[in-house]
């Protein structure tokens, strides 16, 4: 039933991970449906990125920079906390492309008070921030109306357990 992410002792380092890079990719007073679409971002940018290692010759999955995702040790948010887990945690809930397979969910600032272009295939921060200001969109639409139709789903995405 769809994809399979990683289930082993690493879970809780995966996690604490997540935790450091959310308050540094979004803004932690954002709204929290903005915050829970950038948990999914987040999370699943990590998980693809654990099959598929940007810097193998660094020994690395993904850098701790702006070259992938910002992860500042120590920097957990209540806020971001909240809606990682309120999105399943780490584990729990994905996405999917469909094709039945994780992709690379890449996000970008965006712009402030605009949408960001749909089938973009890369999740606006400030978009997210403009839907959930708006009270039109779900986490999970928001995820829908940037990824479906993209370079990363040639259809709509799909949520998952696991």
């Amino acid at each position: 039933m769809g994809s399979q992410l990683p289930q082993n002792n690493k879970y809780r380092d995966f996690y604490y991970y997540v935790k450091n890079v959310l308050p540094n990719e979004w803004y932690s007073t954002w709204p929290s449906e903005s915050l829970k679409a950038g948990a999914m971002a987040v999370k699943m940018y990590g998980w693809y990125h654990v099959y598929h290692p940007k810097w193998p010759s660094l020994n690395a999955d993904v850098k701790d920079t702006t070259a992938d995702q910002v992860f500042i040790d120590n920097t957990e948010v209540s806020s971001t906390t909240t809606a990682i887990n309120n999105v399943g945690g780490v584990g729990g809930v994905g996405l999917e492309n469909s094709s039945g397979t994780v992709f690379e969910t890449q996000y970008l600032a965006g712009t402030q008070g605009q949408p960001g272009t749909q089938s973009s295939g890369k999740m606006s921060q400030w978009g997210t921030k403009y839907w959930a200001d708006q009270g039109t969109k779900t986490y999970i639409q928001m995820c829908h109306y940037y990824y479906d139709n993209s370079d990363k789903s040639s259809g709509a995405i799909a949520t998952f357990s696991y």
